[in-house]
Parts: C-alpha cells; structure tokens; sequence
C-alpha cells in the first residue's frame, strides 16, 4: 500500500484505516497501532505526527478536552462500529478463488501453486479444531465460574452507564496535530469526531512536540534477590531493573536468563561435552548471573551464590571475591543446579522474585510476580529463562508475518555458519539473534480468534483492544534419585486487558460472561499450544484443575482477595498463598477445591476477564516435567531432537543445526527456524480467508530457502 506524502492524505489514511478506540494516552505507538489496526486519540495522533515526519513535515501535538456531548457522540459511533474489525476470523473454510495471486516468493522456490489450497485448508482446519476445543470447553467453566461467583455475591459487574463512564475517560481528549506549510499553520485531524474543532479553544491550546510522560504508556521487569538467615525475611537486592515505552516494544522480544557462572563449562565447548560430564556439571553450580535482553540490547546482572553473595563483575569477566571466571558475564552459559549432599547453610536465598509492571496512563501500576526460586521452592533450580512477549494492543496477522519473515533473513547467515562450519563454538548464543517467541504469537493470535467467536455468538457486544504481557519460561532440576535432568515449560499470561463489552444495555449481561468464557478459552488453547510441541506432556493449570475436581464431586469455592492478599474462604497451598498475597488483591478468586489448591481463576469483579493461574503466580498452562538427557548450556529451552542428535548423532546434521536455531531465536517449533513465518503468512491468503492461523511453514519454503542458499544451489 503507497499512502503518499501529501498531509490531507495522511490524516484520512489515519481516519479511515485506523479503526477507533478510546483509551487514555499513548499506549501502541505508531508501529503498534499500525499493528493493531486500532487507537485511541494520543495513539492516533503519534502514528500521524510519524507519517508527516516521514514525509518532511514536524508535527506538534494539540489537545482538546471534548465536551460531554461530543464524548457521547464518538462513544455512541465506537459502539455503532462492527467490532469484529478488530479482531482477527480464524479456521473458516478456504475459498481459494477469492484469494489474491500467489506472491513471486513462492515460485522462486519451486513451491507448486496447486499446494497452496491443500496447506490454506489444512491449516484452517487444524486451527479450526483447536479453536473449537477451547471454546467447547470454556462455555461451561465459565458458567460453573459465574455460579460460584453469584453464590457468594461477588459479582459486581457495571450496568451500561458504569461501562460508558470508563470508555468516555478514554474519549475525554481530542488530539490534534499541526503543522507549518509555506510557513502558514494548518492543523490536522486524525481522529474520529465529526465535527471541526472549535477554532477559540484551538487558539487557547498548547503546541507540545511529543505527549507529556505521565501520559505514556510503560512496562518495566525487575529481578530481585533476597537473601537472609533461614527463618528470617532477609534482604532485597535488585539484579535487574528496566523499563522501557510500551509502545516501542512490538518488535523487541524480551528474554530473561538465570544463568550459571562455572570456568570449567566455559573452558570447554558444550558440544564436546559426555554424558558424564553433562550430569557432574549440572550437580555442581553454585554461582550465578541474570542476563535481560530487549531486542538487539541487553545488560548483565551481578553475580549472586547459593548462600545469597552478590559479587561484581570485573571487566574482564572475572567474579570478584570468587575464584571463577564468569562465561556468563561475556556470553550467556546456562546449566542446571544440583549440588552435593551438604548441610543447608546459615543464610541463604529466601526468594528470586521476578517482578513486570504494567503503567497505563490514569492507573495505578499493576504488578505480577513470580517466585523463581527461594524457600518455598527448592525444588526447582534458580537457573531459569523467560521469553516474554509484550503486546501494546493487539498484534494482527500481517505484524506476525513481518516480524518472523525478519527473523528468518536476519538468523539466515548465523544458520549457514551453524550448518557449514567446523568450529566447536558456532552453537555459542550469537549477539545479534534475531528472536521470535512463535508459540507466544501463536496465542496471541489465538486469543483473538477466540473473541470473534465470541462476538460471533452474541451480537450486543463490542470488543477493546488492550495490552498484553505473556511468558514462556523454562526451569530445571536434577533429580538425585533417579539420576536425570528434568525441565518444565509453562505459557505464563502476566496481563491480558483485552476485554468484551456492550453495545447496548441488553448486553450488560453478557459481558461479563463472555469475559469469563474468553478468559477460560484462553487458558484451553494454551495447554493446545503446548500439547501440539510435547504431546506426551500432561497440562497443569486452573482448566486441568477443574476438571478433576469435578470428577470428584467438588464445588468451585469463591473467594475474595483481600487489600492484604488473604483469601478467606479458601486454603490453597503454600505457594499459591504465597502468589495470591504478591498479585491477587481486590480480586474475585474461584478455586477447585476449598483445602490445598494449586491453582485458580482470577477475575476481575467489574467486567468478568477472567485469567487462570497457578503456584507461585505462574500462568495458565504448563507441562509437566519432562525428562532429558543433553542441555546446550547456552540456551536452555533447546528442543530434545537437536539435543539427541548432537550427543548421538552428527554435530552437522541439518535438523540438529535448524532445531538449534529455533531453541535461541524462540521459534520453538518442531519444523525448525522457518515455522515462525509460514505459520502465520497463510501465503498472503489471510485478508480473505482468515487463514493467518495455518501451518504452511514448507509451502512458503521458509521464506527463504536456507539449506539450498548455504549449498550454493539458489543465489
């Protein structure tokens, strides 16, 4: 698409292609709400002040309060529009006639057009089956949710005048943007009002050359370590402190390491490493470093022990106070932590905590936490990575495709050194990896497939994009017993402000419910996302949960979470206690079982979103341990078959060197690095067919076709 260069064509390409929502403040940014295909006033406003500046043009800011008659005339428009504009049909059956011509990349690498209806439709059917297992599913879990909700009157969900008095706080300012041409100023409307601005109250405005900072959206993770003696609250450090714009982290995947610091692994390369010598080094870590990465930047955290020690880093990578050099400290390695027999020490770590915030303009930031490690789960290793996906608003098929087009290009030549080269070290993390967390995208999309059916089924509802945070995370332990190395995954949802509301006062009732029902299909597909990658790994999580205690004859037990993060009514285990106090607060809880839950949905008393949880705050679904026998140091979510095959296999087996190239990028999928973008390309079917969703990963030959590329067979 060419929108030109000319303002009044910006402006309406800004009117009339951006959907309208109303939110306070800038929250997606220009990229995200291009990606979103939707924005508030502020958001709007930015996008447009980005496209005059590329096309030559400095633009200011201009803000207007609306009046009350205007707010209810953009609120009533809103409401008029057809939501599902915003959200993204998935799994319908294929018309291949309606669908635009097959892009040139396509024949350049050999694929046969007649192939492309064969994977559209198979990957419309498959994402059609799993989208009807969610929703099947989560219809009656919610209605058992809404049940114990209204049995213990904690229902207090808004009647119609209640929901518009919270989209009018997001309508309550227009945004307007000037500009100077042959030095006469001309003012530029990017949103959805009708009428022209009051040119008394334009004159009376403030220029601004970007938005104030109390009205920026902002995320921010932290990592802290507290460390005492056994029975004692102990001391906080922080190890890792950043925040950043929410609206400029669409194409910046987070990556959070715990990272063992051992000169032994480091002085030889992993892949030359035994059997043996892979189960004595996971036993013996004792010191350990966080490494946080945000796109292309990242930073390094002190050094921290068992005995809770923090120790600097020197520049040369040497830990001072220990006599051990840090591979870690110039390139990540990662491990396990098992350790000999010994008597527990005097002090210790009480708690590693990782903590992200969510700031929304006008609200009061949000925080979720998670227990990495600490007393209360000495099971589990400190050693630890998160891929965390950030969504400033909802990210739509064509974003997914562009962002992992970019990292198969990107990763190509990084894949051509791992397939070609001889050096033991060409599997270390390379800097510049372009990641691609592809079962995060894989939900987020999902999710949104999930909230048109729903909107599909009840015509009295309208729908408000929101921000996102989502988690993939990984941990391991060493079992001494049984002399193996265990790891499990989980799909952790952090924030989910997407949110079902009236279009009219007969919908205020069902509002809520389908919150609930979105909230309970969500946390379905996520065991489905997981299952498809593990099928022999069982799913944990508040569905799972459920259901077993409803084949036992139990009740849910609804709860409410108390200011000081007590739950009366319910006695979950320690570590949901534990997770409840850190993030429930305020909150409706329904549990399993009134006595030792693991797990519980969480809902928010005004609209019914719903979001399942389980110990120590970690999200809706997991998979149980798993048993492996190799771990690549280096990246700790590698894929069993490529550690297979590098232990017994060839080191340069293709397969081996594509799996390893999905573990570090996130790609995370069976067919390797090129899964991200033929999942989601649907061959640039999607406009018409909804068939962002399919697996098409070989029909799009990868994009580009790496194999052939380092052979030398395709220029």
């Amino acid at each position: 698409m060419q929108v030109g260069t000319d303002p009044e064509t910006l402006a309406a390409f800004v009117r009339d292609k951006i959907a309208y929502e109303p939110y306070r403040g800038v929250v997606r940014g220009p990229a995200g709400v291009l990606a979103a295909a939707a924005g508030g006033d502020w958001d709007r406003a930015e996008l447009l002040r980005a496209l005059l500046g590329a096309a030559g043009h400095r633009g200011r800011l201009v803000a207007l309060d609306r009046t009350p008659a205007e707010v209810a005339a953009v609120i009533e428009r809103f409401l008029a529009e057809e939501p599902r504009r915003r959200t993204v049909p998935a799994g319908e059956d294929v018309d291949i006639s309606k669908l635009p011509p097959p892009p040139p990349l396509l024949g350049r690498f050999g694929i046969p057009e007649g192939n492309r209806a064969i994977h559209l439709r198979r990957g419309a059917a498959r994402w059609r089956r799993l989208l009807d297992e969610a929703f099947d599913a989560a219809v009656p879990e919610a209605a058992r949710i809404e049940r114990a909700l209204a049995g213990r009157d904690l229902a207090a969900w808004h009647d119609f005048d209640a929901w518009k008095r919270v989209l009018g706080a997001g309508a309550a300012e227009r945004v307007l943007v000037q500009i100077e041409i042959d030095g006469a100023a001309r003012v530029l409307a990017p949103g959805p009002d009708e009428a022209v601005a009051d040119a008394a109250r334009l004159a009376g405005a403030p220029r601004r050359d970007g938005p104030p900072p109390e009205l920026v959206a902002r995320l921010g993770v932290r990592l802290t370590l507290t460390a005492g003696p056994e029975g004692e609250k102990g001391t906080p450090t922080v190890l890792i402190d950043w925040a950043h714009a929410l609206g400029a982290l669409v194409d910046r995947p987070l990556r959070l390491e715990i990272v063992p610091v051992d000169p032994k692994a480091a002085a030889r390369p992993a892949v030359e490493w035994t059997a043996a010598q892979w189960y004595d080094r996971v036993r013996g870590f004792r010191q350990f470093q966080a490494i946080f990465r945000a796109g292309d930047d990242w930073m390094g955290s002190k050094v921290f022990d068992l005995d809770g020690a923090i120790h600097d880093v020197a520049s040369d990578g040497r830990v001072e106070s220990a006599k051990q050099i840090g591979g870690a400290a110039g390139r990540g390695l990662g491990g396990l932590f098992g350790g000999e027999e010994e008597p527990r020490a005097k002090t210790g770590i009480r708690e590693l905590v990782l903590s992200i915030e969510l700031a929304l303009p006008g609200e009061k930031p949000a925080r979720q936490e998670r227990l990495i490690y600490g007393d209360l789960r000495r099971d589990l290793s400190p050693v630890y990575t998160a891929d965390i996906l950030v969504c400033p608003g909802p990210l739509g098929p064509a974003t997914m495709t562009w962002l992992s087009l970019d990292a198969v290009t990107e990763n190509a030549p990084i894949l051509s050194r791992a397939l070609l080269s001889d050096d033991p070290r060409r599997f270390d993390d390379p800097p510049r990896a372009r990641r691609f967390p592809n079962m995060l995208h894989e939900w987020q999309l999902g999710r949104l497939a999930l909230a048109d059916r729903v909107l599909c089924s009840e015509r009295a509802l309208s729908f408000l994009g929101g921000p996102a945070a989502v988690l993939q995370a990984s941990q391991f332990l060493a079992d001494e017993k049984s002399k193996t190395a265990t790891f499990r995954v989980a799909l952790d949802v952090a924030f989910d402000r997407v949110r079902v509301l009236p279009r009219a006062g007969e919908g205020v009732a069902a509002a809520p419910r389908a919150n609930m029902i979105l909230g309970a299909a969500s946390t379905v597909l996520e065991s489905a996302i997981l299952r498809r990658h593990r099928p022999d790994a069982m799913a944990r999580g508040a569905y799972p949960e459920s259901q077993r205690a409803r084949f036992e004859g139990l009740a849910p037990v609804a709860a409410r979470c108390g200011d000081d993060g007590a739950a009366a009514g319910a006695r979950p285990e320690r570590l949901g206690a534990w997770a409840i106090a850190r993030n429930e607060a305020g909150r409706a809880l329904v549990f399993p079982r009134q006595d030792g839950a693991a797990t519980w949905w969480s809902i928010d008393r005004a609209t019914g979103a719903t979001i399942g949880r389980g110990g120590a705050g970690e999200g809706q679904s997991a998979m149980e341990y798993l048993q492996i026998t190799k771990m690549n140091l280096s990246n700790l979510k590698c894929m069993l078959a490529w550690q297979n095959a590098m232990m017994f296999g060839n080191p340069r087996d293709p397969k081996a060197a594509m799996a390893w190239m999905a573990c570090i990028t996130g790609v995370d999928n069976p067919g390797g690095p090129m899964g991200g973008a033929g999942n989601t390309l649907g061959v640039m079917g999607y406009e018409a067919t909804g068939g962002a969703l399919a697996t098409m990963g070989d029909v799009l030959g990868g994009a580009i076709d790496v194999y052939d590329m380092v052979k030398g067979g395709d220029k």
